[in-house]
């Protein structure tokens, strides 16, 4: 028998070259938008001016669709008894006019990724802000809605 499809997130993931435990995939329409995706554990803080800090990793980032539809990926190494929080900023203003993909998995036993929770934001064209996508408990796995901005200008 064949075997089963592999999504185009567990194509992007099986690119991850770091070890990780749990992995962020962004994605959102076609055009010129540039969403950028911000991880913080406690004081450090990844995103596409600083791709790597103790254990996270913005593996992927893209400044726009128009001529691709790769994910933005970030993904978490260790980092046990601490949150990661996601948080999104449309940098350069553009028009998205569908809402952004969120996807959130962990890597199981067998090494395969495991969908924990998808969110569809509705990101606006306001760049003074990270916009609160989710906390996720590292250990657990636990995630809950991060409702709260945080404004960049």
């Amino acid at each position: 028998p064949q075997p089963p499809p592999v999504s185009d997130d567990e194509y992007w993931m099986d690119m991850i070259k770091n070890p990780w435990d749990l992995t962020v995939v962004v994605n959102w329409e076609t055009g010129s938008a540039d969403v950028d995706l911000h991880g913080f554990i406690g004081d450090n803080h990844v995103s596409f001016s600083n791709k790597v800090s103790k254990g996270m990793y913005l593996n992927w980032d893209y400044t726009q669709h128009n001529d691709n539809t790769n994910p933005e990926i970030l993904s978490v190494d260790g980092n046990h008894g601490k949150s990661l929080e996601i948080r999104l900023r449309n940098y350069n203003g553009g028009v998205l006019n569908d809402p952004v993909s969120v996807k959130i998995y962990n890597k199981t036993a067998t090494g395969k990724p495991k969908l924990l929770k998808e969110y569809n934001v509705k990101l606006h064209n306001d760049t003074r802000y990270l916009y609160g996508v989710c906390t996720i408990e590292i250990d657990t796995f636990t995630i809950s809605d991060l409702k709260s901005n945080i404004t960049v200008l």
